[in-house]
């Protein structure tokens, strides 16, 4: 109660509201009740997100709570918002979602309390404080949060945690003492009363709901079961009972009518669009002021006081845009506005992070020139600037990794590599097998020829330098992030402090590649004796291997440690990589920047 009263004091001046996020689940019944005590009604908005997927019993809690404050708080409202299409019609669009491709989130979540609070001020983008009852023991990954935190959802966002340091015991205690009436869904056996199909839900909830509530659960599982059908999933049953469905990372099995592709050199970029969803000329007043030449098929936007040109044809039901790549943040910015003008699906998520009111999605896509300021909030929010575009993305990068036959490049490995240069090749203390996988990683780390066995330039350099062998992997690892897919897969794919087993890995390469399980555990297997063998895994933690159970966990959580030599390397290597001859800070603090 003391600490939302100092939040109070501290941020009444600084915000536009103060949120109290009401979900009709126990912890934030708690929440609502010690801020009932600690404010008065009028000093903050309480909010229930309805994501159509609430189960009954919650929408029952959600109005027997308002009517309980109402006898004591003459003003008390719990004020509902929601997105304008039910859940189970995007799920068919979007695809499932998945414990690393969380649309629902942002969709169904933060997008609805943002596009209210931006309706009651005039489009404008408030200043908010936000009492969410996320509470420290309920994951690892909360574990690590802080209990007042900036910018997490949106840039202008505070969210503050009450009951962060409670345990069950206490929540459940507190509802009793107090005489809150409870959640029933609680006392079905549910541990959990969030959506009632969760890709964060354990067996035992999916397990209970769908014998409580089969019609509410038949929704979700018929986009489900598409889902297997376009992924040709041989074993339907077990895969629904497992949960694998949870797991999906890319978007080989939904089926779009859209196409969209780059055509890319040091010099230019080319993009072809057929049956977008939207107009491109709409989405490209986000980047700034533009003249259309009609006779010359062009078009010049004013970026910054930069003038950049743009060829454009457009036939029936397609696009072809060229253009020079004079500066990667426009081009990255460019890129983006291709794939809303493919991929918009009219979520919300987007206009939720316009800060003026110039970005409007419902029922088509319309910007407001005067308003707009060109900030790019509502492309870089999130990656390829839409949300549906994430939820869709092919890749098809690890389908050439079946050599690393399942050995990564161990530490020992490298130094015996090290001490006996001129001997290593035919004379060392590895298999037939393992010299092979070795090979190829020397290649893809730059230390050997491409064809051959001849050392190379880099190879001089770091063997006549007295580096540790954690800068050496350092230099290694960025070279082998843009010569191996499968690096370079798994650090564009795999969101920081997400913990991912083994079968889970394998079951992401099957998605984005449908090769065989047999080769894709080959590949992952080497993934991981990559990270387990070398210090880019223990110390580093770029991918932080964990064992429970003989069971194998992956997670990407980075250090702080690496060294100035590392950083200059990749800078060196990303100039290589773009063919630029210098580069603005600014660049580095841009999120489209990649």
């Amino acid at each position: 109660i003391e600490f939302v009263k100092k939040i109070y004091k501290d941020y009444e001046k600084k915000v536009d509201f103060f949120i109290v996020a009401f979900s009709g689940g126990k912890d934030s019944q708690v929440l609502l009740d010690l801020v009932t005590i600690a404010l008065e009604p009028q000093q903050y908005k309480t909010i229930f997100t309805d994501t159509t997927m609430e189960l009954p019993l919650t929408y029952e809690t959600v109005k027997q709570t308002e009517k309980q404050y109402k006898k004591i708080f003459k003003y008390f409202k719990i004020i509902t918002v929601r997105n304008p299409t039910d859940a189970d019609k995007l799920w068919d669009v979007f695809g499932p979602p998945s414990r690393i491709i969380r649309w629902c989130c942002s969709v169904y979540k933060s997008s609805p309390i943002q596009n209210y609070l931006k309706s009651i001020k005039n489009g404008l983008q408030p200043k908010i404080v936000l009492f969410d009852g996320v509470r420290g023991e309920e994951s690892n990954k909360r574990s690590n949060y802080d209990r007042v935190a900036h910018a997490v959802k949106n840039i202008n966002s505070t969210n503050a945690r009450p009951v962060f340091t409670w345990n069950d015991f206490e929540i459940y205690l507190y509802l009793f003492y107090s005489n809150i009436k409870i959640n029933d869904e609680y006392r079905t056996g549910l541990s959990r009363v969030g959506c009632n199909i969760c890709p964060f839900a354990s067996q035992w909830s999916d397990f209970i709901i769908n014998k409580k509530y089969p019609d509410i659960a038949n929704k979700f599982i018929k986009s489900i079961d598409n889902y297997m059908d376009n992924s040709q999933i041989k074993n339907k049953k077990v895969y629904l009972q497992n949960g694998d469905w949870k797991k999906r990372a890319g978007g080989n099995s939904i089926n779009t009518r859209n196409y969209i592709n780059f055509q890319e050199t040091k010099k230019s970029l080319e993009i072809n669009l057929k049956n977008s969803n939207e107009d491109i000329f709409e989405w490209l007043k986000v980047l700034g002021n533009y003249k259309v030449n009609k006779d010359k098929d062009s078009i010049s936007i004013n970026i910054d006081k930069e003038i950049i040109n743009l060829e454009f044809k457009q036939n029936k039901n397609s696009e072809t845009i060229t253009t020079n790549k004079t500066n990667i943040t426009h081009i990255s910015h460019l890129k983006k506005v291709a794939y809303k003008t493919s991929y918009c699906v009219h979520c919300g998520s987007c206009e939720a992070e316009c800060p003026t009111g110039a970005l409007n999605i419902f029922p088509k896509v319309q910007v407001d020139i005067d308003l707009c300021i060109h900030c790019a909030k509502c492309l870089d929010f999130t990656e390829k600037g839409c949300v549906m575009a994430k939820s869709t993305k092919v890749s098809e990068v690890i389908n050439k990794l079946t050599d690393y036959s399942s050995f990564g490049m161990r530490e020992e490995w490298l130094i015996e590599f090290f001490k006996n240069k001129d001997e290593w090749f035919s004379n060392n203390s590895l298999g037939n097998r393992q010299v092979d996988s070795m090979k190829r990683w020397l290649r893809d780390s730059e230390l050997i020829e491409t064809k051959g066995t001849g050392f190379t330039k880099l190879f001089e350099l770091i063997i006549n330098k007295n580096i540790s062998i954690s800068v050496i992997y350092q230099i290694l690892f960025i070279n082998l992030y843009y010569k191996s897919n499968l690096i370079n897969w798994y650090i564009n794919n795999f969101e920081f402090n997400t913990k991912v087993s083994m079968n889970e890995l394998v079951i992401l390469g099957i998605d984005f590649t449908k090769k065989s399980d047999k080769t894709i555990k080959l590949i992952m297997s080497a993934l991981m004796n990559f990270f387990d063998t070398t210090p880019l895994g223990n110390e580093l933690k770029i991918g932080y291997i964990t064992k429970e159970k003989n069971i194998r966990y992956i997670q990407k959580i980075g250090s702080n440690n690496i060294s100035n030599i590392s950083i200059l390397y990749s800078l060196y290597k990303l100039k290589e990589n773009l063919d630029r001859t210098d580069f603005r800070v600014s660049e580095f603090y841009s999120e489209s920047f990649k």
